[in-house]
C-alpha cells in the first residue's frame, strides 16, 4: 500500500457528521478509491432499503468546494466550476471503460447536482425510479466499480 493511500484510508477514518456518525462502512472503500484517483468527495451513502434514512441505492458525491464567497470572489467560482466540469469527464470516460468489459444490467451513472458542477456517482437509472429490491444489485455494482477505480488509481501511482 502506497503512503498516499494509507493517508487517505487514515483521513477517511476520522471523517463524521455533526453525530459523530463516519461514513457507512458500504461505502467507505470507494470513497477511498475515489480519492486515491484524486476525486474530491463530500458525502456519500451505501444505500438505505427504509427511503426515511436515504436512498435505496449507494451514491458518492465528487466536487471541488467553492470558494467562501462567490460573491466577492466569482473568479474562483468560474475554477470551480471548471474543475468540477474536468472532473465529470473524468468519472465518465471511467464509467465508459468500466462498462465496455462489464455487462451489468445495474450501471452507475453521474447525475449532476448544483450548479457549479459537481455531481454523484449513483445508479444511471433514474433515481425515483429505483426501487428498494434493486438496492443490493446497487451495491454490488458501486463495489465492482470501486475495484475497478482502485486498480487503475494504483497502476497510476505505479
Amino acid at each position: 500500500m502506497s503512503e498516499k493511500e494509507r493517508s487517505i484510508r487514515d483521513s477517511v477514518e476520522q471523517i463524521a457528521d455533526k453525530l459523530g456518525k463516519g461514513i457507512d462502512p458500504g461505502i467507505k472503500e470507494t470513497v477511498v478509491a475515489l480519492m486515491l484517483d484524486d476525486f474530491p468527495t463530500s458525502q456519500s451513502c451505501e444505500g438505505h432499503p427504509d427511503q426515511n434514512e436515504g436512498l435505496p441505492f449507494p451514491w458518492v458525491e465528487v466536487g471541488y468546494p467553492c470558494p467562501e464567497d462567490p460573491d466577492t470572489n466569482p473568479s474562483g467560482m468560474e475554477k470551480t466550476e471548471q474543475k468540477n466540469l474536468i472532473a465529470q469527464q473524468r468519472m465518465k470516460m471511467m464509467l465508459d471503460d468500466y462498462y465496455k468489459t462489464n455487462g451489468s444490467k445495474h450501471r452507475l451513472g453521474i447525475s449532476k447536482i448544483g450548479i457549479y458542477g459537481a455531481f454523484r456517482v449513483q445508479p444511471a437509472k433514474d433515481e425515483s425510479l429505483v426501487t428498494s429490491g434493486e438496492l443490493k444489485s446497487y451495491q454490488t455494482e458501486m463495489v465492482n466499480f470501486t475495484d475497478y477505480v482502485l486498480e487503475q488509481a494504483r497502476n497510476k501511482s505505479n
